[in-house]
């Protein structure tokens, strides 16, 4: 007998998810059913999704789709991502990536003697995605070209686990200008998985930077859907768990519950200062 039910869905490639039911029994034997993704329980106020998209359509969820139009990297901070620098201070640069073209990184040389040439900017979509373009929304700059970014290279890495150095990305090299007179640089490449990008200055010169666009064509490879722990009210025993989906012949989905009689699975444990003993607590 149970009250507590946690779904866990793992997505790989394109998939269609409907509606998730539970049906189960209480104490009283009254049928009743739970549905996720219905009008009662949206998918998005009973959990959390990752590289998901919740679709027009009422009660469907998908991976989420790069395409030419959507620029992927405002969504970042929501898939667990980030924009940052080594070099500036506070690291965190969410104005590149808050899809405000008023706000900007303005970055100028401290000196003569410490130029930006070196500096980066790291970007984590937080999801591998298919991409084939990267663009960069830099000053408009005067006759000098001032705040305009006139030297970049540009890195990806495609988020393998297996594809890094010491827990670092290990980048690929994609791109390099250093004579740039546009205010807006447009990078287009081959479709390639991509989740980390990395743009390196290669210029002297003091630059603004408004945005960063992302896009591409296709699906994310993997998506995630995490229920919050659902309060059946009372022990209940539980019937079957119905999942509605349209699967691709080449995508998988996993459905993974846990049941228990309290909302948090853990046990918490504190010192009690008696040797090395241990007593349970609360959290």
């Amino acid at each position: 007998m149970r009250r507590i039910l946690e779904i866990f869905l793992f997505v790989v490639l394109p998939v269609v998810v409907g509606v998730v039911n539970i049906l189960s029994c209480g104490a009283a034997s009254a049928l009743s059913t739970w549905v996720a993704g219905e009008e009662e329980h949206p998918w998005g106020k009973t959990g959390t999704p990752w590289a998901l998209d919740l679709m027009t359509k009422q009660g469907w969820i998908q991976p989420e789709y790069a395409d030419s139009t959507t620029n992927l990297v405002p969504g970042l901070t929501k898939r667990g991502g980030t924009a940052w620098s080594p070099q500036w201070y506070g690291g965190y640069l969410g104005v590149v990536a808050d899809g405000d073209s008023t706000t900007a990184w303005n970055m100028v040389p401290y000196a003569a003697s410490h130029p930006v040439r070196g500096v980066s900017l790291l970007i984590d979509l937080g999801v591998i995605f298919p991409l084939n373009r990267i663009t960069l929304f830099t000053g408009e700059g005067d006759e000098a070209n001032v705040n305009i970014l006139t030297g970049y290279e540009i890195y990806v890495n495609d988020g393998d686990p297996k594809n890094t150095i010491a827990g670092e990305p290990n980048y690929t090299f994609l791109a390099r200008d250093t004579e740039n007179e546009e205010a807006e640089i447009d990078v287009r490449f081959r479709t390639q998985f991509v989740r980390y990008i990395k743009l390196m200055v290669a210029s002297d010169y003091g630059f603004v930077i408004s945005e960063v666009g992302a896009y591409g064509s296709g699906y994310a490879p993997m998506a995630r859907y995490r229920s919050d722990p659902i309060d059946l009210g009372s022990p209940a025993n539980f019937g079957r768990i119905e999942l509605s989906a349209q699967v691709d012949p080449k995508a998988k989905i996993l459905l993974r519950t846990r049941t228990g009689s309290t909302p948090d699975p853990y046990i918490y444990y504190g010192k009690t200062g008696v040797g090395g003993e241990e007593a349970p607590v609360s959290k």
